[in-house]
Parts: structure tokens; sequence; C-alpha cells
């Protein structure tokens, strides 16, 4: 990973292999790839959002959805603050080779954990229609951070709330239609 922070997210399989202090073929091996590779770092990353969302839930001492989707979010802005060279790596690695933007680990763990809040949030909701809403707000707060990188106005506070809103005000709006 540090290979792709000092060189940028345009880095060699090379460049990858000399800095991880093996040859190509072992990375091939191991990861069959650049795309291997973004899974692999998408993975640790996720993880770190993960324990992160669970040590803030665990320091407030109770479940709460609101402050736990604004966890969520502040976390994965977090991650894309800290490691902007890791977080473009990951994500060219997803608008090449017919890839998705669901088809990434970053976005598959962070969307099953979503599922859950949302299914919380509507528990009558059918789980084809949590999939597809909880899948349409990472398109969302993906797209409100890449944008909020340009210029980072908001304050980063006032961007996670402002999301963190609209995700639960949504959420909320649609188990209301469901139960009606």
């Amino acid at each position: 990973m540090q290979g792709i922070r000092d060189v940028g997210a345009d880095i060699s399989i090379d460049d990858l292999a000399r800095s991880a202090g093996v040859s190509k073929p072992v990375l091939y091996d191991e990861f069959g790839g650049k795309l291997g590779i973004a899974d692999a770092i998408a993975l640790v990353l996720a993880e770190d959002l993960e324990f992160s969302v669970l040590d803030e839930i665990a320091t407030a001492g109770v479940f709460d959805v609101d402050s736990t989707i604004g966890a969520v979010i502040d976390s994965l802005v977090g991650i894309i603050v800290r490691e902007p060279e890791l977080y473009a790596f990951i994500v060219r690695s997803i608008r090449v080779n017919d890839r998705g933007f669901l088809d990434n680990a970053l976005v598959r763990v962070v969307r099953d954990r979503a599922t859950m809040i949302v299914g919380h949030v509507a528990p009558d909701a059918p789980a084809d229609r949590v999939a597809v809403l909880t899948d349409g707000l990472f398109g969302f707060v993906f797209a409100a951070v890449e944008s909020w990188q340009e210029t980072r106005q908001p304050d980063r506070a006032e961007l996670v709330r402002a999301i963190s809103t609209i995700i639960r005000r949504g959420v909320q709006a649609v188990a209301e239609d469901l139960s009606d």
C-alpha cells in the first residue's frame, strides 16, 4: 500500500511489485493483478471503517440509528481524506474491466452493514427494496463525498450531518410508504 501512497493511484504493476519487494509473478499469483490488489486494499479499508464505527457505537454505549449512520458516513469520509491515493486506486479499479460500482470489496462490506441499518429503520420493507435503496444510497454518498473533496465545503461535520439526515429521512419515508 505504501507504494501506492508514494507513487499515486496510477502506479504500474512493476512499481507495485518493486515497492512490495516481490516479483510481478508473485503479485499476479497472489492477487491476479491490479483488480485483486485493489480488492485486498478495499478489504483492509473496510475493516478499518467497521472497527471505527464499532468503536464509536461502543463508546456511546447504545445503538442509535442516527449516530450509527453518521459514524459510517464520517468513517468513510475519514478514509477518503486520510488515504486519497488508496481511495483513487480502488475507484479506478471499479471503472475498468466492466466492473460496476458495486463490484468492490469496500462497497460490499459497507453495503452489508448499511443493509442492516436500513432493515432496522424499515423492518417491514421487502429485502429486494432494501437492496435497491441501499445500492442507490451508495451512489449518492460516494458522489457527494467526491464532490466535497474539490472544495471541502461545507466542513466535514456539516457534510456528514447533511448526508446522514438525507439517508435517515429517505429511509423513514420509504418505511412509512410501505406501511400505508
